[in-house]
């Protein structure tokens, strides 16, 4: 028997528009798989792109004066398109999830999602580092422009230990291997 797969991304991430959660359940059972869960993207700090950066064009509308501001999740939507799926497909096991980015930085607001999601998975990730120029975030991945792997990777750790030290609403770290 195959694996749950406990951490995927539909159209309710703001990152993933061409994702599908009914088609990603039609996947699943063609594999095999006995479970999924949806835990979609709730990213809580903006993040600086810097001059002449471009943003993709379903993230063009998200960027005012080169900062990028995820949208916070649409739990409403997402919980429709959840329970259809799980109409649709008794056979599959499907969980609610989020993935919480940097919650440790925001926990007023990461609480508060998690009061009103009502989640059965819970992920914890850093996705953010500190910006080349000093001012504001980028993704943790933008990093590797301008500073040598090894000191990306330490830092990125670092900032783990310290999500894992200081927001304790988890069951899944995600996002180690940046």
């Amino acid at each position: 028997m195959l694996p749950p797969d406990s951490h995927v991304h539909s159209q309710w991430s703001w990152d993933a528009p061409a994702g599908s959660m009914e088609e990603t359940c039609v996947r699943a059972l063609d594999l095999g798989l006995p479970s999924v869960a949806f835990t979609e993207h709730a990213d809580l700090t903006p993040w600086t792109l810097g001059p002449g950066a471009k943003a993709s064009p379903e993230r063009g509308q998200l960027v005012v004066d080169e900062v990028l501001t995820p949208p916070p999740p649409d739990l409403d939507g997402y919980r429709e398109c959840l329970e259809r799926c799980r109409e649709r497909h008794p056979e599959l096991r499907i969980l609610s999830g989020i993935e919480l980015s940097e919650p440790h930085w925001h926990p007023s607001r990461a609480e508060a999602l998690l009061g009103a999601g009502g989640f059965e998975r819970v992920l914890a990730s850093v996705h953010s580092a500190p910006a080349a120029s000093g001012f504001g975030f980028t993704e943790v991945s933008a990093r590797y422009a301008d500073r040598p792997p090894a000191q990306v990777v330490r830092a990125h750790l670092a900032e783990t230990a310290r999500l894992i030290e200081q927001f304790a609403p988890f069951e899944v770290l995600a996002r180690i291997d940046y």
